[in-house]
């Protein structure tokens, strides 16, 4: 009888836990990465806001790289066709648009989220990137954690990949 009870709690656990997690999100290692704005469609002009949460979705406390965000610079691994960068903006999902703001230099601080937390963070991306063209423009992410050779008890390693994100652009 135990056996069937924990069983139904573990199952009710998992069941509550899908149903609660944003629809766009990815998530590796027990961390979730959610990108999104506030809207779907601006104004040309018209400041547009991108927002960041990454949820401990474990149950053990993680430590992450507390990244600076899109408007602090543009950090890409590999080359070519295999490179990924932590934050691009496609025009119509094939420009790269150029990044036009200041690099941050050093290490990124780090964040300990506890388990079943979240922490937010908002970025103005037109303040570094210009959406004066009316048309669709694509936002891609990637986060990228601790090197998988980090023995730091409790770093997050990995590097999540986040579905885009589109929005349009009217006159």
């Amino acid at each position: 009888m135990r056996k069937h009870i924990t069983l139904a709690v573990l199952v009710s656990t998992i069941a509550t836990g899908v149903a609660v997690r944003p629809a766009r999100c990815a998530e590796l290692n027990g961390l979730d990465f959610v990108m999104s704005t506030d809207k779907k469609s601006y104004k040309v002009g018209e400041p547009i806001r991108v927002r960041f949460t990454w949820t401990n979705v474990g149950v053990v406390k993680l430590v992450i790289p507390d990244w600076r965000g899109p408007t602090d610079g543009v950090t890409a691994f590999g080359q070519g066709k295999d490179e990924v960068r932590d934050f691009a903006v496609y025009f119509e999902g094939t420009e790269m648009l150029p990044y036009r703001g200041g690099f941050a230099c050093g290490i990124d601080p780090e964040v300990a989220l506890e388990s079943k937390t979240t922490l937010t963070r908002s970025y103005t991306i037109s303040d570094v990137y210009s959406f004066a063209r009316a048309g669709r423009y694509v936002l891609r992410s990637a986060y990228f954690g601790y090197a998988p050779d980090n023995q730091s008890l409790g770093h997050w390693s990995g590097q999540i990949v986040h579905p885009d994100v589109q929005i349009r652009i009217h006159e």
